[in-house]
C-alpha cells in the first residue's frame, strides 16, 4: 500500500474477514506517529453459519494498545494476531535485509504471530500498538490452525516466553 511517500504492508488471511476501514485507519495511525513500526487492532471471533454471513461469538482478545503493556503481555500470551497487522515496509525490508540471527521461531508449531512479535521486540527501533477498533472478523472452524494444532503448544509457549523475557530485560 503506497500512501504519499510511505509504503506499508498489511497482512490479511484468506479465511477471515477484514473490516472495510481497517487498512485506512491503520495507515492513519502509522502516519500520525512516525515512531510506530506497526499496528494491529481488536478481533471479533465468529463461527461458520450457513444461514448468515457470520455468527459473532465475541471478542477473541482485548489486545493492549500501549507498547509497554504489549511487551509485558507477550510474556503470558500472544499479544497480536497476524491478520490484524500492518507495518511500515521500510522497517520490514530493513529487518529482512539485516537478519543476523536464526529465526528461532521458524519451527514453532503454534503461535507464529506471537513468536514473530516477540522476535521483533528484540529490534531497538521496533514499536507496535493496537487500536481499540475491531479490525478483523476471525473465522473459527474445525480446520483452522487455531482449532487444529495442539502438538508442541507447551514447548512452543515456553520458547516464546523465554525469548520475551530476554528482550524486556527480566
Amino acid at each position: 500500500i503506497i500512501n504519499h511517500q510511505d509504503i506499508y504492508l498489511s497482512i490479511i488471511d484468506s479465511d477471515d474477514i477484514c473490516i472495510e476501514s481497517r487498512v485506512f485507519n491503520q495507515l492513519i495511525t502509522l502516519s500520525e506517529d512516525p515512531t510506530l513500526t506497526g499496528c494491529g487492532g481488536q478481533v471479533l471471533l465468529f463461527q461458520e453459519d450457513p444461514t448468515s454471513t457470520y455468527n459473532p461469538i465475541g471478542i477473541l482478545s482485548q489486545y493492549k494498545t500501549n507498547y509497554d503493556e504489549i511487551k509485558v503481555d507477550s510474556i503470558f500470551q500472544s499479544s497480536a494476531l497476524t491478520p490484524t497487522m500492518s507495518f511500515r515496509y521500510d522497517w520490514i525490508k530493513y529487518r529482512l535485509d539485516n537478519l543476523d540471527r536464526k529465526d528461532w521461531w521458524a519451527n514453532v508449531t503454534m503461535g507464529e504471530d506471537w513468536a514473530a512479535i516477540v522476535d521483533f521486540m528484540g529490534e531497538k527501533n521496533f514499536k507496535y500498538q493496537h487500536t481499540n477498533d475491531v479490525v478483523l472478523l476471525y473465522r473459527k472452524h474445525e480446520k483452522s490452525m487455531t482449532s487444529a494444532v495442539t502438538d508442541g503448544i507447551d514447548t512452543d509457549q515456553a520458547k516464546i516466553r523465554k525469548k520475551a523475557l530476554s528482550y524486556i530485560n527480566l
